[in-house]
């Protein structure tokens, strides 16, 4: 989490642009507006296409129970907590952005290559075992179509890789569904499309054509997938190829090159999908944001419209809590300092809000318990532990808060964290009872973190 998160946005579009390190999904130059019910359905692989032969699955370092995979000096690095081992170095390379398998036997991450034939970054996605074996290409450039075009910062046209965008694990842990953008222009030129990778595959199969997909997020089983593009928020079935409901919604004004994408999240037992989507103009006087409620089957309800504006809050999928019965969010204090902000929580609907904290701060996550919940209070600079219907407490000392980069749940009582800045980083873990300790000093350009489970 960073400490603004309208600021952290903008920023991770410049950082992307100079080297394609960002793991989270990045809306991109504005698309035109396609709408889900228009598109055929392409889910699948031709029944002929070969099987490929299973990997050899390592020995998981989630037998050894909770660890933290992260990026240090040169690669990534895990660090099991529950031992307290000295960390093991998992890779060497550029690395970034891990993701770890629902099983914690895999870690997904990114690789920065050479620059292309058009002297833009290039990357690839990868994959290692947590206990350090099987590392190994998945895909990247070389295995996606290209396209001709204006790169970024150029004046003529010239090849243009297609990269991999954002990238998420099926929840069986034997492939990975990503999609692609191009550097075409001035921000990012998001492809709207959807492609699946095997471990045991030789070439990615694309799901959804360009245009027909966007950002997306699984349903606990894996059958159906949440898509959201600049327009909509859609309900695809994997295994039919088939749209459900679906949010149609005007194009929202960013003021600047990225187009609005909302987050979608599911219910924890799959039985719909919830979306937070931002009115056109999110600056206006007059802006709202608009509750809905997706169902797997049948037609969206929207459940309440907030007033305020939602550009951010709505783009992150912390607004609910992970048992979708709260919302939190920040909206600008009238009458007061231009940097306070009110800190609201409110039923999953959006009613009965109540105004938790006041000050310059920002809400950064919820807790497993979806009933405590991060914040920053003077941003940067205290990190605070809420609880609905009770006072907050510091979670992190205050001679580090403000050097504190994020924040992961490991579980109910421990968190791991990332402190410092200007090229050194502590990987520290910590627990609600104010225990504090210090897992491993790095001095990459940004640490990044992922913990299992």
């Amino acid at each position: 989490m960073m400490r603004n998160r309208q600021a952290f946005l903008l920023a991770v579009l410049a950082l992307v642009l100079l080297s394609l390190a960002c793991g989270f999904p990045i809306p991109t130059a504005e698309p035109p507006p396609v709408s889900p019910t228009t598109l055929p359905p392409t889910a699948l692989p031709p029944e002929s296409s070969p099987t490929p032969a299973p990997l050899p699955t390592p020995s998981p370092a989630a037998g050894h129970g909770s660890f933290v995979v992260y990026t240090g000096d040169g690669g990534l690095w895990i660090a099991l907590l529950e031992e307290q081992a000295l960390p093991r170095q998992l890779t060497a390379g550029a690395d970034s952005d891990p993701l770890i398998s629902p099983d914690g036997a895999w870690v997904l991450f990114r690789r920065q290559l050479a620059p292309g034939p058009s002297d833009l970054p290039r990357l690839e996605l990868r994959v290692v075992g947590t206990d350090g074996s099987g590392e190994r290409h998945l895909v990247g450039p070389e295995d996606l179509p290209g396209e001709t075009g204006v790169p970024a910062g150029g004046d003529a046209a010239a090849p243009i890789d297609r990269l991999p965008l954002q990238a998420m694990w099926f929840p069986d842990s034997q492939a990975v569904a990503f999609n692609t953008h191009l550097m075409i222009g001035y921000g990012l030129m998001h492809n709207q499309d959807l492609w699946r990778i095997d471990l045991a595959a030789r070439e990615p199969v694309q799901l959804l054509q360009d245009g027909e997909g966007g950002n997306f997020s699984f349903s606990p089983d894996g059958a159906d997938m949440l898509i959201s593009s600049p327009t909509a928020v859609a309900v695809w079935n994997l295994a039919r190829g088939e749209w459900g409901p679906i949010v149609s919604f005007d194009f929202v004004n960013t003021a600047s090159e990225y187009a609005y994408q909302p987050a979608p999240v599911w219910s924890p037992d799959g039985a719909y999908g919830l979306a937070a989507i931002s009115s056109s103009d999110p600056f206006a006087p007059g802006a709202t944001a608009d509750l809905w409620r997706i169902p797997r089957r049948g037609e969206a309800q929207r459940l309440n419209t907030l007033a305020g504006q939602f550009l951010s809050a709505t783009m992150d999928d912390d607004f609910w809590s992970p048992d979708r019965a709260h919302i939190a969010y920040t909206l600008a204090a009238e009458e007061r300092a231009a940097a306070a902000r009110d800190l609201f929580i409110a039923d999953g609907d959006g009613a009965r809000a109540v105004v938790y904290a006041s000050g310059a701060l920002e809400f950064l996550s919820w807790h497993p318990d979806s009933r405590h919940f991060l914040f920053w209070q003077n941003a940067p600079g205290e990190v605070y532990l809420g609880e609905i219907g009770q006072p907050p407490q510091r979670l992190v000392p205050p001679a580090e808060a403000a050097r504190v980069e994020s924040v992961n749940w490991i579980d109910d009582r421990a968190f791991a964290y990332v402190v410092g800045g200007r090229g050194t980083y502590e990987i520290r873990v910590g627990e609600i009872s104010g225990a504090q300790r210090t897992i491993d000093t790095t001095m990459a350009g940004f640490a990044q973190i992922a913990v299992y489970p």
